[in-house]
């Protein structure tokens, strides 16, 4: 006859369960180009694993504080969809940086920078003329208002030039450089 036998081996293990707050995540932010007074809209989408979406605040901030009142934010809606709507003053122009701040019902927070360049206005004067002077040195003319900026290639950026009036005296030996008028 065959006998079986068995033996029981006792293995205690401990197990540490550690709570680890997954951080919100956020779709549909990017950078944007707009006119001058115009604004941008975004719809945005947001995910969390532990916390209601209704629950999940949204922030957000322009980078330099300088520029404070002359934008607006406004973020609608409820659940895992939401619109923002940046706006600004008409004075505004160039790279404005900002940040959006998700934070969950544990103070769990994600922070996503973006972006949005507002054009200059390019001015159309009554007219613009190109002279060479009979001393070899060229003058720009324009007449209307507007000021003058300079670049250093065709696509910019370009700077105010500050107290350029018309006629404006283009430096001479400098290498190729670009000019526009603008508001």
């Amino acid at each position: 006859m065959y006998k079986r036998q068995t033996s029981t081996v006792e293995h205690l293990v401990e197990i540490n369960v550690v709570s680890e707050n997954d951080l919100p995540t956020l779709e549909g932010l990017s950078n944007a180009v707009v006119d001058p007074g115009a604004s941008v809209e975004y719809d945005l989408v947001l995910r969390d694993v532990e916390s209601p979406l209704d629950q999940l605040l949204i922030g957000v901030r322009a980078l330099d504080p300088r520029i404070g009142e002359q934008v607006s934010f406004e973020v609608s809606a409820q659940g895992d969809k939401r619109a923002l709507s940046v706006s600004f003053d008409e004075t505004l122009r160039g790279a404005l940086a900002f940040e959006l701040v998700v934070v969950d019902s544990d103070g769990g927070a994600s922070a996503y920078p973006f972006e949005v360049t507002i054009r200059e206005s390019i001015f159309q004067p009554e007219s613009l003329r190109i002279d060479r002077l009979d001393d070899g040195r060229i003058e720009l003319r324009w007449e209307g208002s507007g000021s003058l900026a300079i670049g250093n290639g065709f696509g910019g950026p370009f700077l105010k030039i500050p107290n350029a009036t018309s006629p404006f005296q283009l430096r001479s030996g400098e290498d190729q450089e670009f000019f526009r008028l603008v508001d």
